[in-house]
């Protein structure tokens, strides 16, 4: 049986964010205490995995995920009448984000070995012709893909 108090809780942290996140106050209060909400989760590091998985993770983003995360789990609690769900929402909050951001990483790592063979052939292919790996690898830039160019034009800049 559902307590009759939890459906006027889950309304209520419902709306606490649904203003948090649309409605805009004058002043920087807002952005404070916006900040101070983004740095309990942990969004610097998370934004800092995401720019090295090549994605521009945004605080409003951020906080759709976690007040996603953490809203199941008290929609959870309220629909199971066990209030522990709840935490198991802040704990989802916590690490919801850093979770999309490893599967686009993995995804992203999964492309580059995917195009790895061919691009590898490429080079090889044009090291008969040039002697050395650098200028193969020069030499071979425009034939490959976009994603792959941009390892092997650090391996130029690096040597």
């Amino acid at each position: 049986m559902i307590s009759p108090f939890f459906p006027g809780i889950l309304a209520g942290i419902a709306t606490f964010l649904a203003g948090l996140l649309c409605f805009k106050k004058p002043g920087a209060d807002k952005k404070m205490k916006r900040l101070e909400l983004i740095e309990i989760f942990g969004y610097e590091q998370i934004k800092k995995e995401a720019e090295s998985a090549g994605w521009q993770l945004k605080p409003k983003e951020f906080l759709v995920l976690v007040a996603g995360a953490v809203s199941l789990g008290i929609f959870i609690a309220v629909i199971i009448d066990n209030i522990f769900y709840i935490i198991a929402g802040v704990i989802g909050g916590f690490y919801l984000p850093r979770f999309v951001v490893m599967q686009i990483r993995k995804r992203k790592r999964y492309a580059l070995f995917a195009e790895l063979p061919d691009s590898l052939k490429f080079v090889v292919a044009r090291l008969i012709d040039y002697g050395s790996i650098p200028k193969a690898v020069e030499a071979s830039l425009p034939d490959l893909s976009p994603q792959i160019r941009e390892p092997f034009i650090k391996f130029l800049n690096s040597i």
